[in-house]
């Protein structure tokens, strides 16, 4: 299984925001894509990052889903909410 987690520094007043773009469109377009298994938005401590964790039967559907025109649809909609997203990928044991 691949996991990718990404760390999202959330523009100051834009949480809210990222919560609803998170379930109202990013989930819902993740969720019907081929080897997916879970995506979460972790709501942090004050002052922490938010975490983002998208889990793929593996690193080949996870880059097929990144290639597709909905991510390229979908992703802009969470990144704008950012002032900084960096992804870590892992597969886990």
């Amino acid at each position: 299984m691949s996991a990718c987690i990404v760390t999202l520094r959330v523009r100051a007043g834009a949480e809210d925001k990222l919560v609803d773009v998170f379930a109202a469109t990013f989930r819902p377009a993740i969720t019907r894509q081929s080897g997916f298994e879970s995506v979460s938005l972790l709501r942090p401590p004050p002052g922490e990052p938010w975490l983002l964790d998208i889990r793929f039967a593996d690193e080949t559907t996870r880059l097929a889903w990144v290639a597709t025109p909905l991510h390229q649809e979908v992703w802009p909609q969470i990144d704008s909410l950012c002032e900084q997203a960096d992804p870590t990928v892992y597969e886990l044991a």
